[in-house]
């Protein structure tokens, strides 16, 4: 079962822009703790990346397709970073930086399952 949130247009963003104000509260209840917070807000944007390949428009709203089903949107975020690692090969630790995104994406997953 997939964990959905806003299933509407410009419902993804919303959720994604809540969560990193979430996040960025949470940052601010810790200040004796350096944290990182773009990669913070990064990874709040893109942990749920894959719900762009995993629901198809119907009307106003949307509905689960096949890729959801069978693969899964923590999977298919992975996928999607890992693409795009070449893209963060001209900065330094890229290759940590994509390990990070799909360490984040895998993790905030968790409370769906």
């Amino acid at each position: 079962m997939s964990c959905r949130h806003h299933e509407y247009i410009g419902g993804l963003c919303e959720y994604s822009l809540e969560t990193v104000r979430i996040v960025l509260n949470f940052v601010e209840t810790m200040p004796r703790i350096e944290i990182n917070r773009d990669m913070v807000i990064a990874g709040s944007v893109l942990h749920d990346i894959g719900n762009i390949f995993c629901f198809d428009k119907v009307g106003y709203s949307y509905v689960t397709n096949d890729t959801d089903n069978l693969i899964e949107h923590i999977a298919m975020g992975i996928m999607f970073i890992d693409a795009y690692k070449k893209i963060l090969s001209p900065y330094r630790n890229s290759c940590s930086i994509a390990t990070l995104f799909s360490h984040i994406t895998a993790s905030m997953g968790i409370s769906c399952l």
